[in-house]
Parts: C-alpha cells; sequence; structure tokens
C-alpha cells in the first residue's frame, strides 16, 4: 500500500488500542476464504462419496473430482499464502 492508501485506512479504522493493520485484515479475508474453500472441499469429498457409495459413479470419476477439489485447493492455498 502506498503511504496516503495506509493513512486513509489508518483514518477510517479506529486508532488506539483496537486499531486494526492493513496485515491484519489481509490475514482475515484470507483466512475466511481458505475456510469456505476447505468447506467446499470437504462437500465435494462427501458428495463423492455418498455417489460411489449408492453406485451413482464409479472410482475413476470420483478420483477425477478429487484431484480437481485437491487442485482447487492447493492453488488456494497458495493464493493466499
Amino acid at each position: 500500500m502506498t503511504p496516503a492508501q495506509t493513512a486513509a485506512f489508518g483514518a477510517a479504522n479506529r486508532t488506539g488500542a483496537g486499531a486494526l493493520a492493513p496485515g491484519d485484515v489481509l490475514a482475515l479475508v484470507a483466512g475466511l476464504v481458505f475456510g469456505a474453500v476447505l468447506l467446499w472441499f470437504a462437500w465435494v469429498l462427501y458428495r463423492s462419496y455418498e455417489a460411489w457409495g449408492r453406485g451413482r459413479m464409479d472410482a475413476f470419476d470420483a478420483g477425477g473430482k478429487l484431484l480437481r477439489a485437491t487442485f482447487v485447493l492447493v492453488l488456494v492455498g497458495w493464493l493466499v499464502t
């Protein structure tokens, strides 16, 4: 951030003991995004296992879904760090 942006963020933010730094807000947003993607990943795993267990999907389809979901999880994990 430029010094002008940092000053504007500080002016809009509370000053004093409860003030948030821009890095803190970034960490909060990154954590929320990664948490949402992790929840989505668990949902994909659950639904794939359920479909495989009921015979609506074979092992190769389930593996493909797992591979794609893992790729998205790793990509988002790399982007937020």
